[in-house]
C-alpha cells in the first residue's frame, strides 16, 4: 500500500468480508462489531483530503487500522451456531453480481416476507490499487446495508421481544440510510456525473433492489404494512427498471454488434 487512503480502503472492505463470514457461522454480534469499523474506515475515507491521501507515512492511520483489524481477527477462532439452526437463512452475493443480487430476492408473498433470506454483500478487492474504479459513497452504502443485515440477524436469533424490536428499528434505520446514500449516487449519474453509463447502473441499482427488499421485511416484521407496500412498489418498479432496460440491453448488446458487423 503506498498511501492512506488506499489502507483505509484495503482494510474497510477485509473487515466487511470477514463480518460476513462472521456472519455465516452465527457469530451475529462480532460481525456487527466488526462492520462498524468498516464504517468507520469508510467516513474517514469520505473526509480525508487529497494531502492527507498522498501521504505514505501516517503512523496514526496505521496504528488505527492495525488495531481494528486484530480485535477483528480474534473473533476467527470462535464457534458460532450455524445461522440455519436459528431460523435463519443467510445468502452472500458479490457486489458485481447483479444477477444473483435481483434472483435473491424473486418472493413478493407478503406472508414470507418474515422467513425471506438475510442477503449480503461481499465486496471485491480487486481494483484496489487504482481507486478510480471504486465509488467511495458506494462502498459505503454496501457496508451500512450489511451493517443492517447483520443487526437483524441478530434480532431473529433473540427470543428477547424487546431487544429483537429495538435491533430491528436499528436494521431499518441503517438500510434507510444505505438508500439515501445510493439514491444520491444515482441522481448524481442522472445529472451527468462520474460514471454515468449502463454497466454503472447495472451495478448499483440491485443494490438498491436489495436495501428496499431488505426495507419491506423490516416493515413487516414492525407492522408497518403502510410501508410494505411503499417499499415493496418501489423495490418492483427498480426491479423493471434493472430487467427490462437495464440488464437485458447489457445482454444483448453483443448481439446487436455482430449484427451491425
Amino acid at each position: 500500500m503506498t498511501t492512506n487512503l488506499q489502507r483505509l480502503y484495503t482494510a474497510a472492505i477485509a473487515l466487511n468480508n470477514m463480518a460476513i463470514s462472521f456472519m455465516e457461522r452465527g457469530l451475529y454480534a462480532p460481525a456487527s462489531e466488526t462492520l462498524n469499523s468498516a464504517a468507520m474506515l469508510m467516513k474517514d475515507i469520505s473526509t480525508l483530503s487529497l494531502a492527507q491521501a498522498a501521504c505514505s507515512q501516517d503512523d496514526g492511520t496505521r496504528q488505527k487500522i492495525a488495531d481494528m483489524v486484530r480485535r477483528a481477527e480474534s473473533y476467527l477462532g470462535l464457534s458460532g451456531i450455524k445461522p440455519h439452526f436459528s431460523g435463519i437463512t443467510l445468502r452472500v452475493v458479490n457486489e458485481d453480481s447483479a444477477v444473483s443480487a435481483v434472483g435473491a430476492t424473486q418472493s413478493k408473498n407478503l406472508t414470507l416476507w418474515e422467513t425471506r433470506p438475510i442477503v449480503v454483500i461481499r465486496m471485491e478487492a480487486g481494483s484496489i490499487q487504482d481507486l478510480r474504479h471504486r465509488n467511495p459513497n458506494v462502498d459505503s452504502s454496501f457496508i451500512l446495508y450489511n451493517l443492517g443485515c447483520g443487526q437483524l440477524c441478530r434480532a431473529c436469533s433473540l427470543e428477547t421481544k424487546r431487544l429483537s424490536h429495538a435491533l430491528v428499528n436499528n436494521a431499518q434505520r441503517l438500510f434507510l440510510f444505505s438508500l439515501t446514500v445510493l439514491e444520491n449516487v444515482i441522481a448524481d449519474m442522472e445529472a451527468g456525473g462520474i460514471g454515468n453509463d449502463e454497466s454503472d447502473m447495472c451495478y448499483i441499482v440491485p443494490a438498491v433492489i436489495l436495501v428496499l427488499r431488505s426495507l419491506t421485511k423490516t416493515a413487516f416484521m414492525l407492522g408497518q404494512y403502510e410501508n410494505v407496500k411503499l417499499f415493496g412498489s418501489q423495490a418492483d418498479s427498480f426491479e423493471e427498471f434493472f430487467v427490462e432496460q437495464t440488464y437485458l440491453s447489457l445482454l444483448f448488446a453483443p448481439l446487436s454488434a455482430a449484427a451491425a458487423a
